[in-house]
């Protein structure tokens, strides 16, 4: 951590920080809410496809307008607390949920938190960054982020262990870390001056034509990437007890922890896109393993496959999408992208969905195997982008 401290600002430490405090928070809700919905309150599988990608398209939309925001309050921390906030104060609302609108309402308001605070902060990430340690900063960000994660389903673990069952002590404990990420952010994130844009084209950034090939392919990628809700409740339907379910979703986030640095490493020594193109094919190798096998401990030890592949895509593509337009429109340009790609979580959680329900469960990652594959190429052959 020394040797790191060296490579990065501390405005990046906290924000790092940050984020492990609100992933401690959401994925204390996140690691069991796919099996409350379809064990407690009897929610139909196509049904928790359309509350995923109802709320994922919520958070990609907001992302759109977290530029404008930003543009709004002249400031990327306010944007930045703004959706911290939101996401924060919803979160004790589950207790109250008994019926499955109520869920969507409340991850839809969760979501849009996430997707405004999302942009302003990979973009005052990359502004207190350079092109040589770019890479390691938002590596470190994903493994922190994702250390989170991992606290998060042990926290949740520990709870329905002693409280069997005891959802609603989940969610209400859920909103302690996240408030205390509030109270950071407030005190200890510092910015720097906000670049001010004269004028800029309704879409702009998507003329530059490898904007727009990095934008396409991480759409066709996006397309078959199944909510991973489902590769827990295809955990439990190969035989895990449901108090390990929390557990299985840990093991996926010590992997993304884990590998999250050393392919921001990797992107900075070898270059982006080959390193986003290892990421692809690692999704394409893990969909198809989950397609081919059934067996729960293997499909356990691809969870840890699954997680690194996760690392190396939302590393690196963050870190193209904020360099390939200039510094003044990053938030823009990050925002533009991810809410591109996350509108298509919502086609991918119905097209999952639709094909786990009528043609069964290998149908569906046979697809997303698919998909990653023809994102392999489009990124390599496609692409020219020289960082």
């Amino acid at each position: 951590m020394s040797n790191l401290s060296r490579k990065i600002n501390k405005n990046i430490f906290t924000l790092g920080f940050v984020s492990l405090l609100t992933d401690i928070s959401s994925e204390m809700i996140f690691s069991i809410l796919p099996v409350f919905m379809s064990s407690v309150l009897m929610i139909d599988k196509s049904i928790i496809g359309l509350i995923e990608g109802l709320a994922e398209s919520a958070a990609s939309i907001s992302k759109l307008f977290s530029a404008k925001l930003e543009r709004v309050f002249k400031s990327k921390k306010k944007t930045i607390l703004l959706g911290y906030g939101l996401s924060t104060l919803v979160k004790p609302l589950f207790v109250f949920a008994t019926v499955w609108w109520q869920i969507l309402i409340i991850r839809f308001l969760d979501r849009v938190g996430k997707g405004i605070r999302g942009p302003a902060r990979d973009a005052m990430i990359a502004d207190y960054s350079n092109s040589k340690n770019r890479g390691i900063s938002f590596g470190f960000h994903r493994m922190m982020d994702t250390i989170g994660a991992v606290i998060g389903p042990v926290f949740a673990f520990l709870i329905l262990s002693l409280y069997v069952k005891n959802f609603n002590l989940v969610f209400l404990f859920s909103f302690v870390p996240a408030l205390v990420a509030l109270l950071i952010i407030f005190f200890f994130v510092n910015e720097k001056k906000i670049f001010v844009i004269k004028k800029e084209s309704k879409f702009i950034d998507l003329e530059d034509r490898n904007y727009k090939f990095f934008v396409f392919s991480s759409s066709i990628f996006a397309l078959g990437n199944m909510s991973f809700a489902f590769l827990l409740i295809r955990i439990q339907e190969l035989g895990l007890p449901i108090a390990f379910v929390p557990l299985a979703y840990v093991l996926l986030n010590i992997s993304y922890s884990f590998f999250a640095i050393p392919f921001g490493r990797l992107a900075d020594k070898i270059g982006r896109i080959k390193t986003l193109s290892l990421a692809f094919s690692l999704f394409s190798i893990t969909f198809l393993s989950f397609y081919l096998f059934k067996d729960v401990w293997l499909a356990i030890l691809l969870l840890v496959v699954y997680g690194a592949a996760t690392a190396g895509v939302e590393t690196t593509q963050r870190i193209i999408a904020s360099e390939i337009v200039p510094r003044d429109k990053r938030t823009k340009a990050i925002g533009l992208y991810q809410g591109i790609t996350g509108l298509l979580l919502l086609p991918a959680s119905l097209i999952a969905g639709f094909l786990w329900s009528s043609f069964g469960a290998e149908v569906a990652f046979c697809f997303s195997a698919f998909t990653s594959a023809i994102a392999v190429i489009l990124i390599t052959v496609f692409l020219n982008f020289k960082k």
